[in-house]
């Protein structure tokens, strides 16, 4: 993503969104996710996920409230060393 070598801007925005999400909750949340990486400006799109997700809800597949790990700190230690200490 720095080097810009990704032709496409949804995977860029799909993987910031990812880390976006890990480092908020420490797993990932795929509800959280859509949100962030959706376009929102496509009302057919989104019913269809709104449709999606809540079926999956109803079967116990995803929650729509994130849970956190208990060591966020521990979390936020690790992602700033694999960055060498640089904030994003």
């Amino acid at each position: 993503m720095k080097e810009k070598l990704a032709k496409s801007k949804v995977k860029p925005k799909f993987h910031k969104g990812f880390f976006e999400v890990i480092n908020k909750y420490g797993r990932l949340h795929e509800p959280s996710l859509l949100m962030k990486t959706i376009k929102k400006s496509d009302p057919k799109a989104l019913m269809h996920n709104a449709s999606l997700g809540l079926r999956l809800v109803k079967k116990g597949k995803i929650r729509l409230r994130p849970e956190k790990i208990e060591h966020t700190a521990d979390l936020a230690n690790m992602l700033q060393k694999t960055e060498g200490g640089k904030e994003q």
